[in-house]
């Protein structure tokens, strides 16, 4: 792809971009005003929470921000666990399964471990409140031997995406300004000269990460777009751009986020916000003073406003206040209703409703549920981007030799959930994974009321695959759990040793048993003596 077909297709990207902003914009207005700038050009620095009268919304964000990154990537935690795909169910496989699970346990101890040493944590805050409007673009790059990983959240103002075959993003676009001495030391090979008087001197670039589908590899490109020239050029096994796109609705590029649904009770609680507090205001009155100049364009309906008039009612006094209604029936919105709406539609608050009454455990625990089976649902839209992400990561720390990768074992590509897939050790699989064991138990409870010998139930179970299978849903490691074969060969020592121990007690048997005969031909022989 030329360099003039990359401009044009950024340029062509433009038109959709502009209208989510414009989505967008009320959701970072009211929900995430100190970040007003991650979707309108506004200089750094500048306030944008003075049309903003409650920060219900913005502790809703919060508490959504919290709630998502506790759920999928949460902090500090090994939360990325590659294990064997379903191809290895295979009976042709299942000897080498043990092995492959104990080389993807250590496969993921070096992930996590440069994970938590790099800036992921605090990078994914930012991501995830990028995510309440509905769009969160990660930019995962290689970076030293020491810090491999580094890990960059993309304000949606700056990334431009091009949907391709199937509805996937085949496309990224992100500009930005850079000093030019800068540039060799982000890009390291980068090709690029300039005058050393303009060191400091900030050009408009452009990223282009595009996939070819014909050599099936992503192309990283960097661009100046002033002279139009390629400046970086790379080509990688896994896109550097790792999108995440809440609510997808078909034929839109971009994703719709909680943010959206809330945001119209938002505004309505900011507008009921903003006139109680005129309301508060005008318990100062304002003020009409009798007087021949009059200019009606100079009239001020303001708190201890003066205002000339011909005329102060029937008495006439010079100075008269004007009536203003001080207290408009609020209460018939239910702010407090509206409150809750917002807390509950952002995941903040799971507590029933309704504000007048007390609630029962019974509901409390019913929308404890109602929770995780909404975050389940958005779950499912989060394993693509789990997957991607995972896959970028082997990638990088591939290339700086971390980790071995090839064709005959593991490459980025293979870990598509039928060669390897990820596991992940998060609140959610693990409340998850709890209902499954929990789930069992209470069947073998079942069959043990129905068989209280357990001797059928031993039949139908394989009590050698189960237990290994309720500790690794308990978050066992692998290498701490007996393989098959292990367990085969324990129980194949135990029964030799059951055996020996049988025939050394038929050995003491028939040793005591020739004692006695022996005992009474002596006792015999003495006696005809």
């Amino acid at each position: 792809m030329t360099i003039e077909d990359i401009i044009k297709k950024f340029e062509g990207s433009k038109g959709e971009h502009s209208k989510f902003v414009e989505l967008y914009r009320d959701v970072y207005k009211f929900g995430m005003p100190e970040r007003y700038g991650n979707i309108e050009r506004t200089e750094k620095g500048v306030k944008a929470t003075d049309n903003v009268f409650t920060s219900v919304f913005e502790e809703a964000c919060d508490g959504f921000v919290q709630k998502i990154q506790s759920l999928l990537t949460p902090v500090h935690t090994p939360w990325v666990m590659l294990e064997p795909g379903e191809i290895w169910n295979n009976e042709d496989l299942q000897a080498q399964k043990d092995d492959a699970k104990d080389a993807l346990s250590k496969i993921s101890d070096v992930i996590n471990t440069f994970k938590d040493n790099s800036n992921f944590d605090r990078t994914m805050s930012q991501f995830y409140y990028e995510l309440i409007a509905g769009t969160g673009t990660l930019l995962v790059m290689p970076g030293t031997p020491e810090k491999p990983l580094r890990f960059t959240s993309i304000p949606f103002k700056d990334i431009y995406m091009v949907e391709g075959a199937f509805g996937e993003i085949d496309m990224f676009f992100r500009t930005q300004k850079i000093k030019n001495r800068l540039i060799e030391k982000q890009w390291e090979g980068a090709k690029h000269t300039y005058d050393e008087q303009e060191a400091d001197k900030e050009i408009e670039i452009l990223e282009a990460t595009y996939y070819d589908y014909d050599s099936k590899e992503w192309n990283y490109e960097i661009i100046n777009l002033k002279d139009k020239t390629s400046i970086y050029k790379k080509t990688s096994q896994t896109c550097p751009f790792v999108e995440f796109r809440w609510g997808k609705i078909t034929g839109e590029t971009y994703g719709r986020g909680q943010g959206l649904k809330v945001i119209a009770d938002c505004k309505t609680l900011n507008l009921l916000k903003y006139y109680s507090l005129v309301s508060l205001s005008f318990t100062l009155p304002v003020y009409t003073v009798k007087s021949e100049d009059i200019d009606p364009e100079r009239f001020k309906l303001s708190p201890g406003a003066l205002n000339p008039v011909r005329d102060n009612a029937t008495n006439n006094p010079p100075v008269s206040a004007l009536p203003v209604n001080q207290q408009p029936d609020l209460q018939q919105y239910n702010m407090v209703q509206l409150e809750m709406n917002i807390k509950r539609g952002m995941y903040a608050s799971t507590i029933p409703n309704d504000p007048d009454r007390k609630t029962t455990a019974t509901e409390i625990s019913a929308r404890v549920n109602e929770l995780e089976n909404v975050a389940s649902n958005s779950y499912g839209s989060a394993v693509e981007f789990i997957y991607k992400l995972v896959q970028r990561m082997v990638d990088v720390l591939g290339s700086f030799g971390f980790l071995e990768l090839s064709e005959d074992q593991l490459t980025p590509n293979k870990i598509d959930g039928m060669n390897f897939k990820v596991k992940l050790n998060s609140n959610l699989t693990n409340q998850q994974a709890a209902k499954e064991v929990s789930n069992t138990l209470q069947a073998l409870q079942f069959m043990q009321s129905l068989d209280p010998t357990m001797q059928y139930t031993s039949k139908v179970l394989d009590i050698n695959k189960l237990a290994p299978y309720i500790l690794e849903r308990l978050g066992i490691k692998p290498e701490f759990i007996r393989s098959a074969d292990e367990i085969a060969q324990i129980e194949q020592q135990e029964a030799q040793a059951m055996q020996m121990q049988q025939q050394q007690a038929m050995m003491d048997d028939v040793a005591m048993s020739n004692a006695k005969e022996e005992g009474k031909a002596n006792a015999k022989a003495q006696v005809e003596r």
